[in-house]
């Protein structure tokens, strides 16, 4: 097991902020944030980040042709790239917050509202 006074592994961080039980890996890939269930030790989430980074891989591979495609499309590929990865969205218990850049003009990114509705 893991001690709980190590650090989060990169791109994973502890839940509330740092003062919650638990913790998050995210992933960001076609200006969505990709967020599965909160894990309880970081070990767990290293697996689900490693999960993640592999769909983005496979997502950013087929990325022409799923940025002008339907929500649907989008949540059938998730679906069976993780799959792939005999995972699932309802495994990972998987969430999705669009985003967007507006870096230069407000300085940050502008969230969405977030969903485990694929197809929203």
């Amino acid at each position: 097991g893991s001690q709980a006074a190590a650090p989060p592994a990169l791109g994973i961080k502890r839940a509330g902020g740092g003062t919650g039980r638990g913790y998050i890996a995210q992933m960001s890939c076609l200006n969505l944030l990709f967020t599965p269930r909160s894990a309880e030790d970081p070990d767990t989430a290293l697996e689900y980040r490693k999960v993640l980074l592999q769909l983005r891989e496979a997502l950013e591979k087929d990325h022409h042709r799923l940025e002008t495609q339907e929500a649907t499309i989008l949540a059938q590929r998730i679906r069976e790239y993780l799959a792939n990865l005999r995972s699932s969205p309802e495994a990972l218990g998987l969430s999705l917050t669009p985003w967007l850049s507006v870096q230069a003009e407000l300085g940050d990114k502008l969230r969405g509202q977030k969903t485990n509705n694929l197809e929203a």
